[in-house]
């Protein structure tokens, strides 16, 4: 929240939890959005240590930048891999609606919005600046790897079959009686 000015970075509204009860300006509840998710980070069995193991040598096999500047699940929740948003903006961005583009001007990115139809009313581009010089600003190399994964799950029909799957497990998900 410091970096980035108390605001999400891409509507540029304030996080409603940090204003005061006098000021009016307009506002919205921000979360801490990861951009490689914390999910890669953690997991609670034997199983699911090992899949976490090959998503990560993937990434490292194909972007072999993010081995480069050192990055993997033990720095995940530094601050080049943090980005203020909005709730709202948040999942959608976890779900590889919408990416950030680099553009010829450092931290201006261009917005790639992959499902119009949910009327994020996302602006065309934004600039991510650094209201506390003591965090840094979120790798664009890091940027570059979701923007690149979610316009091959668009490209390729991924996207869809993984919305499919989310919705028939909503379907025919059972809870356990506790």
């Amino acid at each position: 929240l410091a970096r980035d000015g108390s605001r999400c970075v891409v509507t540029g509204l304030f996080d409603e939890d940090s204003l005061d009860a006098s000021n009016t300006s307009p506002s919205t509840y921000t979360e801490c959005v990861r951009i490689i998710p914390f999910s890669l980070a953690s997991w609670s069995t034997e199983f699911e240590g090992y899949a976490k193991d090959i998503i990560w040598t993937n990434l490292i096999r194909h972007f072999p930048t993010i081995q480069a500047m050192k990055f993997n699940r033990e720095n995940i929740n530094e601050t080049i891999n943090a980005i203020t948003m909005s709730s709202e903006l948040h999942r959608s961005f976890g779900r590889l609606d919408f990416s950030f583009e680099e553009t010829s001007q450092p931290h201006k990115y261009r917005i790639q919005n992959y499902r119009p139809r949910l009327r994020l009313h996302l602006p065309r581009t934004v600039a991510f600046n650094r209201y506390d010089q003591r965090y840094d600003l979120p790798r664009p190399e890091l940027l570059k790897v979701h923007a690149i994964i979610a316009r091959i799950f668009h490209a390729s029909g991924a996207a869809e079959q993984i919305d499919k799957a989310l919705r028939d497990l909503g379907e025919h998900c059972i809870l356990a009686k506790d």
